[in-house]
C-alpha cells in the first residue's frame, strides 16, 4: 500500500508530465495557426492583387476569352472567401490564446520543478495543501485556455514522452522518490 508520501510524489510527477504536454502542445499550436493566418493572408492578397490588377490595367483589355475572365474572377472570389475564412476562424486569435496558454502552462511547470528541486514540503498536510493550491491554479489556467487540436496534442505527447526517456530526465525524476 502506499504511503501519502508515495502519492503525492507520484502525483507530482504525473502532474509535471501533463504540463509538459500541455505547455508544449500550446506553443505548437500556435505556431500553427500563426502559420495558416499567414498563408492565408498572403493567398488571399496574391489572388486580390492579380484580379484587382487584371480589372484596372490595359492587359484587361487584352484579356477577351470568356475563360481568361472567368479565371480572372474566379481569383477575386476566391481572395474574398479565403478572406470569409480568414475571419471566421479567427486563426490570428487563436494563436495568441494558445501563446498565453503556453506562457501560463510553462509557468506552472517551472513551479512544479522547482518545488521537487527544493523539495515538496516533507509534512504530509503541507504537501495536501501545496497540492491542493497547484491544482486550483491549474484549474484556472485550464479553463481559460483554448482546446489543443488532437493531432497536435498527440505529436507534443510524443515529444514529451521521447523526452523525459531522456538520462537527464530520468535522474531529476529518480530525485523525487
Amino acid at each position: 500500500m502506499a504511503t501519502g508520501e508515495q502519492f503525492s510524489n507520484h502525483c507530482a510527477k504525473d502532474w509535471l508530465r501533463s504540463l509538459m504536454i500541455l505547455h508544449r502542445g500550446h506553443w505548437n499550436a500556435a505556431r500553427i495557426f500563426d502559420r495558416v493566418n499567414l498563408l492565408l493572408g498572403i493567398i488571399a492578397t496574391v489572388m486580390a492583387a492579380i484580379s484587382g490588377a487584371t480589372a484596372f490595367s490595359k492587359f484587361g483589355e487584352l484579356v477577351t476569352s470568356v475563360w481568361s475572365q472567368l479565371v480572372i474572377s474566379l481569383f477575386g472570389l476566391m481572395a474574398a472567401a479565403i478572406v470569409a475564412v480568414q475571419t471566421f476562424f479567427r486563426s490570428s486569435e487563436l494563436a495568441s490564446r494558445h501563446k498565453q496558454a503556453a506562457v501560463k502552462f510553462g509557468q506552472l511547470r517551472r513551479e512544479l520543478e522547482e518545488s521537487f528541486d527544493l523539495g515538496l514540503p516533507a509534512n504530509f498536510d503541507a504537501r495536501k495543501e501545496f497540492l491542493t493550491s497547484f491544482r486550483e491554479r491549474w484549474k484556472v489556467v485550464d479553463d481559460k485556455s483554448p482546446s489543443i487540436p488532437d493531432r497536435i496534442y498527440q505529436k507534443a505527447k510524443t515529444e514529451t514522452e521521447k523526452k523525459l526517456e531522456t538520462p537527464e530526465w530520468s535522474n531529476f525524476f529518480n530525485k523525487v522518490q
